[in-house]
């Protein structure tokens, strides 16, 4: 049965981190998936649901063409890999999104930064790491 691999990607310095540790974790195993997954909650001011749609938009799309990116430079060294931007238009805390995809997927570890500002700091806000060890049912490593 083919081992998932799952890393919560935001962008940030300890999400590429969690990206390389996932690759090792990999590395010559032909039975493993790597998931990368970034999470865009609301960004922008509340009142203005327009406004914050659209920037949400927006950085979604950046994100996007990045996990693009990086997927085609794992896949060209052999790794299997799949990517998913998830926008999150509840106002949750993005570790629901993250532990409800580890679930559908079937995933048997999360790599994850204890903190993630990322190059927008809309991602990852607030305590994504604490969220995703408490209720995860798999297995969470926290990249320092």
């Amino acid at each position: 049965m083919a081992r998932n691999i799952l890393v919560a990607y935001d962008g940030s310095d300890l999400s590429q981190k969690s990206l390389e540790e996932a690759k090792i974790q990999a590395d010559g195993k032909r039975d493993t998936n790597l998931h990368l997954v970034s999470v865009v909650t609301q960004i922008g001011p509340a009142s203005h649901q327009g406004v914050a749609q659209s920037i949400q938009k927006e950085v979604a799309e950046k994100m996007r063409n990045e996990l693009d990116e990086i997927e085609k430079e794992l896949s060209n060294a052999g790794y299997q890999v799949q990517t998913d931007v998830m926008i999150d238009n509840k106002q949750r805390n993005a570790g629901h999104n993250i532990i409800e995809y580890a679930e559908d997927k079937q995933v048997d570890v999360i790599m994850i930064g204890n903190r993630g500002l990322g190059n927008v700091k809309g991602f990852f806000l607030g305590s994504v790491s604490s969220q995703v060890i408490q209720h995860a049912t798999c297995h969470v490593y926290v990249i320092k």
